[in-house]
Formats: C-alpha cells, sequence, structure tokens
C-alpha cells in the first residue's frame, strides 16, 4: 500500500511539471517534401512552438513565419532548432 501512494504521489508532481505551456513562436507558411517537427511529420500552418526541432529530408522545404512576420526558410536536409526568439522592434533590420 505505501508503494501504491508512493507512486500517485509521484505521478502528480511529475504531471504538474509537465503542464508547462509552450511558448507559440510561428506557423509553417510553406512546406514541400518531408518535414518533420520534434520527429512528427508536419503539414502546412502547423505551430511552432520555442525549442522544437525542425528537420528537412532530401529535396523539402519549409517556410516558417513567426508571430512578428519575420520568415526563415530550412533548405532540404537540414535541422534547427528554436532555442530562443526575439520579437523585432519596429523599424529595426535585424
Amino acid at each position: 500500500m505505501r508503494y501504491l501512494w508512493a507512486f500517485f504521489i509521484s505521478l502528480i508532481i511529475t504531471s504538474s511539471y509537465s503542464s508547462e505551456d509552450p511558448t507559440l513562436v510561428g506557423k509553417v507558411t510553406y512546406i514541400r517534401g518531408n518535414v518533420f517537427v520534434n520527429n512528427n511529420k508536419i503539414d502546412l500552418q502547423e505551430k511552432i512552438y520555442l525549442n522544437d526541432e525542425v528537420l528537412t529530408e532530401k529535396n523539402s522545404v519549409v517556410k516558417i513565419t513567426f508571430i512578428d512576420n519575420s520568415i526563415v526558410t530550412v533548405a532540404p536536409e537540414s535541422m534547427i532548432i528554436i532555442d530562443e526568439f526575439k520579437k523585432k522592434e519596429k523599424n529595426l533590420l535585424t
């Protein structure tokens, strides 16, 4: 019985830490070929979050439009990790 209670307590603690709200940073606005985010194949309009890993296969391309309307294009056979996002300010070239 003691082990059962320990299991439930650890389950509650784990679920409270894993329910953090992910930070939305953009969405997929163009896709050609096979593109994966965190090892899951994605489609057009897929949401992109902070710390996502984006991977393109051979002959595949993806464009991500960020919430500040900046765009990044990921070329074939490439991988990027969105580990930081800073909104660009108005009238500021970055």
